[in-house]
């Protein structure tokens, strides 16, 4: 089965908007919603973001540190600011490893590890992948 995610660009400034939508195909996807408290800290979330990703969405109601397979941030860490999100997709400037901050290259994904910055949200994370690329 294929599946098509499209990600909406827009830049809006006095005079002008300039819009673009990037639509890319693969034939997984994943959503995930995860809720945590304010005091979290290395709490783990079944987040998977393969290797072969193609696009990714990852947003934060709350600042929060993200860790890579294990608490310890030896395979990567991001930061989120509250309520900006990341966003990638293949034909980015930037590697997905470079944008992730993967330690040492491309990474698999299977769980990550959530500390908070002292108030509560929600991450949401859309993943579109591609298992034979």
């Amino acid at each position: 089965m294929s599946y098509s995610h499209t990600l909406r660009i827009s830049h809006i400034a006095p005079g002008g908007t300039l819009s673009q939508d990037v639509t890319l195909s693969a034939d997984s996807e994943a959503r995930y919603e995860v809720a945590f408290a304010s005091d979290a800290s290395d709490v783990q979330a079944e987040i998977q973001i393969p290797d072969t990703t193609v696009m990714l969405t990852m947003v934060s109601t709350a600042a929060l540190t993200i860790e890579y397979n294990d608490g310890s941030g030896t395979q990567g860490e991001i930061v989120l600011a509250a309520n900006l999100p990341l966003v990638w997709w293949t034909g980015a400037e930037h590697s997905l490893a470079n944008v992730m901050g993967y330690a040492g290259g491309a990474v698999d994904v299977t769980d990550c590890y959530l500390t908070a910055d002292g108030t509560a949200g929600t991450l949401t994370v859309y993943v579109l992948a591609d298992s034979t690329p």
